[in-house]
């Protein structure tokens, strides 16, 4: 279950448009939202000392300033302010993140793509990255649009140059979930299919066909399976991703969630953006893996291709080790849809 959500913050504009995403998933998961500030300041003496805890003193103010805001009923959304926890720790962000995350079993990191570091390159070396590589927790990227000089939060919060930030607002949440055949792929369907359940939300299931692919058909890992399907079939079969969809959306239905199926054909980190848009969306849900895997849907440049192009929230779920286990991969179905 998603119930506490954390949201790192730097003091920028840019790093505070991933707050309209969590404070709405709070307010629907009915979870506990955590933001933390990290001060990288040094631990020397004397007047580097005295700046190293103004420093302090002002992230503590910020996130107080902050909090009073979120729970202000008049910010649309707003949330109560029992949700709101803050935290200010001094040292390296991604150690000090991940240990928070870990420390307090946090469920989910909801962050935007860009803060005070600029990060040119969203997964190549950015803080977003080492997180992901770090914790076994999903991380919902936010790409946030041109950030106009002077804006207010209130204003990001009612789409003002950010028409994607009422995500999760609708009465029919959409998510979509690529999935390509191979069981490190199929690692997301837990994690997907558990935030279905508690949004009451709608899956699109997406296979994209590139050119020349051979599609792959396997364990079907994420739904509990335990009879293994490992066959291949040849780019020519249009039938196949039909019938691997079908399985699963068979499956996804059983248990009470609804589920539909879309197959393109095209660059794949551009029919996935595509058919996100198209069927207004309100996230993209894809397991990331280092590039040397198996599979278009774990290399690293289809993860980053598909952030690059898409100002949807996207909710990573990372793959470690050769089986790609992760937190959510082990959750039967019918725990996760238990009270639907």
């Amino acid at each position: 279950m998603f119930k506490k959500i954390l949201v790192p913050l730097d003091g920028s504009m840019l790093a505070e448009k991933a707050l309209p995403y969590a404070v709405r998933l709070a307010n629907r998961l009915d979870a506990q939202l955590y933001l933390i500030r990290v001060v990288e300041a040094p631990r020397l003496l004397g007047n580097q000392h005295k700046l190293a805890k103004e420093m302090v003193s002002n992230a503590e103010n910020y996130l107080a300033n902050l909090t009073h805001l979120l729970s202000s009923r008049t910010l649309k959304p707003h949330t109560e302010a029992r949700r709101l926890h803050t935290s200010v720790v001094r040292g390296e962000a991604v150690f000090e993140i991940c240990s928070f995350a870990r420390n307090l079993e946090i469920d989910l990191v909801v962050m935007s793509t860009h803060g005070r570091s600029g990060l040119p390159r969203l997964l190549a070396g950015s803080i977003a990255t080492k997180i992901l590589h770090q914790l076994n927790t999903p991380v919902m990227l936010v790409r946030p649009f041109e950030q106009k000089h002077g804006q207010l939060l209130a204003e990001t919060f009612s789409g003002v140059g950010e028409p994607y930030s009422n995500r999760f607002e609708g009465i029919e949440t959409r998510l979509v979930l690529p999935l390509d055949g191979t069981r490190f792929a199929e690692t997301a369907i837990g994690p997907a299919c558990e935030l279905a359940a508690s949004l009451q939300a709608k899956l699109h299931l997406l296979n994209v066909r590139g050119e020349d692919t051979q599609f792959y058909y396997g364990d079907l890992a994420g739904m509990g399976y335990t009879e293994t399907h490992y066959y291949e079939v040849s780019p020519d079969d249009e039938l196949a991703p039909v019938t691997y969809l079908g399985d699963i959306r068979r499956q996804v239905n059983e248990k009470g969630l609804s589920a539909v199926i879309g197959i393109r054909k095209g660059d794949i980190a551009e029919q996935i953006v595509s058919y996100a848009c198209q069927n207004s969306a309100d996230a993209i849900v894809m397991a990331t893996h280092a590039p040397s895997e198996l599979g278009w849907f774990l290399s690293g440049s289809t993860a980053a291709a598909v952030m690059r192009q898409s100002h949807l929230p996207v909710l990573m779920i990372p793959v470690h080790g050769e089986t790609g286990a992760n937190p959510g991969s082990d959750v039967e179905m019918k725990e996760l849809t238990r009270s639907h």
